[in-house]
């Protein structure tokens, strides 16, 4: 029987609530009777036990506070547990805290072999990996240039092309997907999933439901830093969304605090990527669960280019459909009909507002998952959508 390549064994992990005095002004404060401080402990890991098999990839799925990124840093060896045993077979790349290291005087070129070797790698591998490095950020022009002008977006780019080429046997991954444009975040799914076919061993932290479904074979789910789940990935997805919900703090992929999940976004063909025609329809499932926040909330699909710019999208307001107001979550089917879109690459998202389309109150990007406009003809036309057109002479 092949070892597990990751193994939690009963573990916990324990924190203090106050007590602790960062400063002198802090010690002052609670000694002259200004400030409480309590010593009561909290579990934030409360006996957990799991295993991952090598090659496997498992989804980390849980409310803020459910014990995730604790369990992460337990296993990257960033602390130690207060019981039980972490064991990890092989060599680890943790993708936590992405340009953890990275100095802002230097140049990107000089960040790349820092970072590196802060994670491990070798003087030869960092030779053998900088350009792949390099053409996977994207950053070539500027790659000279201090890494304290680069934008939050290009800061991320580097941190995560490093730690994505580290050569290693287990991956952790802890919500970096989370930034970036939507171009970019497809090609680290792209990568953790090469990966992934490579046997590369997975843990992955996201509450992004379809990257947790399409990226993971099963999903373990946390609450209150107990183990409540370990499962198929779509009912693992499922049952966070519940969770979620009814810790009434649900958390969201995007902006707003109306009570609302999108969950997640898939085509109903079932596949990852979904090449249609030049005017050629798409239907996707939007799993949502809508919380009580809004008499009529109101789902938006948009398909959209990797710049950002969108396309086309529907609303179930327009669409006379009414989504009716559940904690629990529900799939809605969405058809967007005749698309006259230029062949290449776009993203569907989806929404979801309150009645007057004010306040989001969920927000999931497909991301990876994204649709192909294919065309036996290709044709260079600038714009959003394909017209047809027709040219006549008039004059001589």
């Amino acid at each position: 029987m092949t070892a597990p390549a990751v193994r939690f064994d009963r573990v916990s992990r324990s924190f203090r609530r106050g007590g602790s005095h960062d400063a002198l002004r802090d010690l002052l404060a609670s000694v002259a009777g200004r400030r409480a401080a309590s010593r009561d402990e909290f579990l934030a890991v409360d006996d957990v036990s799991f295993e991952v098999a090598p090659g496997e990839a498992v989804g980390l799925m849980g409310p803020n506070g459910s014990g995730k990124s604790t369990s992460l840093k337990l296993l990257s060896g960033i602390m130690p547990p207060t019981s039980g045993e972490v064991t990890l077979r092989g060599r680890v790349a943790p993708l936590i805290e992405v340009g953890a290291g990275f100095h802002p005087d230097l140049t990107g070129r000089e960040n790349i072999d820092l970072n590196a070797a802060i994670l491990g790698m070798t003087a030869a591998e960092i030779r053998a990996r900088f350009d792949a490095i390099v053409a996977f950020s994207g950053l070539e022009a500027f790659l000279d240039t201090p890494v304290k002008r680069y934008s939050s977006g290009m800061y991320m780019r580097l941190g995560f092309a490093i730690a994505a080429h580290m050569p290693c046997d287990v991956l952790l991954v802890d919500e970096v997907l989370a930034v970036g444009d939507v171009g970019f975040r497809a090609k680290c799914v792209e990568r953790m999933q090469e990966m992934k076919r490579a046997g590369t061993t997975i843990l992955f932290v996201s509450h992004h439901g379809h990257q947790v479904r399409t990226l993971c074979d099963r999903v373990v789910c946390l609450l209150r830093g107990r183990k409540v789940y370990d499962g198929p990935a779509a009912e693992g997805v499922k049952r966070y969304v519940a969770d979620a919900l009814a810790e009434g703090a649900p958390d969201r992929a995007g902006p707003g605090d109306g009570g609302g999940i999108v969950a997640s976004v898939a085509f109903a063909s079932g596949r990852d990527v979904e090449r249609i025609a030049p005017g050629g329809a798409l239907e996707a499932d939007v799993v949502v669960a809508t919380g009580t926040a809004s008499a009529a909330p109101v789902l938006a699909v948009s398909v959209v280019r990797p710049d950002g710019v969108v396309a086309c999208a529907v609303n179930s307001r327009d669409c006379g459909f009414r989504l009716e107001p559940s904690p629990a979550p529900q799939t809605v089917r969405v058809r967007l009909d005749a698309l006259p879109l230029h062949p290449q690459r776009y993203v569907v998202e989806a929404t979801l507002w309150d009645a007057e389309m004010v306040s989001v109150l969920g927000h999931a990007t497909g991301g990876f998952v994204d649709v192909e406009v294919a065309d036996a003809k290709p044709v260079n036309r600038p714009g959003i959508c394909r017209v047809d057109g027709s040219f006549r002479r008039t004059s001589p």
